[in-house]
């Protein structure tokens, strides 16, 4: 699908900006950028992914945090990589697909936090990277590394509404994800 968007990018800028005979496609894409893309602000081009990045989970307490609780998180990432059985998930089994993530947010307990399952399903996807090829790998298209999980948890804790979430003894138990959430919510906010 890619490749057919950059076509007919290209066809486009050739048909605009090519004169039939001597411009090549590549004078025709330049002439685009030059006349086009060079107005647009940095601030539109910029992701809202990145933007959660920069604001929110790049900062000194989050940071220390993370690093505090690696071994749980990474524990849980181990738990639930790989739980629902598929034969794609064979040849990658160091990274977690979304249907091993709606598994970890049932199985924890998550949703009663707050954390709907549109919601759950969209923290997925911010959390994989803009700039992944999927022509070369195209398993990290689709699924999250341990690095993105933790990326994960961070909007996690930022999803969930937590002066009015109802945590009680018996979920924190059975979820130790619970109070690094908590806890990446106090350094978040």
């Amino acid at each position: 699908m890619r490749m057919e968007w950059l076509e007919m990018v290209i066809r486009m800028c050739f048909l605009k900006y090519g004169d039939g005979i001597s411009s090549n496609f590549s004078s025709c894409v330049q002439a685009f950028v030059d006349n086009t893309l060079s107005n647009i602000s940095a601030n539109v081009v910029e992701s809202e992914s990145n933007q959660f990045r920069c604001n929110r989970m790049y900062n000194h307490r989050v940071d220390e945090l993370m690093k505090a609780n690696v071994q749980v998180l990474q524990g849980i990432f181990l738990r639930f990589k790989g739980s629902t059985a598929s034969e794609q998930k064979m040849q990658v089994s160091n990274m977690m697909d979304m249907q091993d993530w709606n598994h970890m947010i049932f199985t924890l307990g998550l949703q009663e936090l707050g954390l709907t399952a549109r919601e759950a399903q969209m923290i997925f996807i911010k959390s994989i990277p803009l700039c992944v090829n999927e022509l070369v790998e195209p398993q990290k298209a689709h699924f999250l590394t341990l690095a993105m999980f933790q990326e994960a948890v961070c909007r996690i804790a930022d999803a969930i509404d937590v002066p009015n979430a109802q945590v009680n003894a018996s979920i924190i138990d059975t979820c130790p994800t619970i109070p690094i959430l908590l806890s990446v919510f106090l350094c978040i906010t």
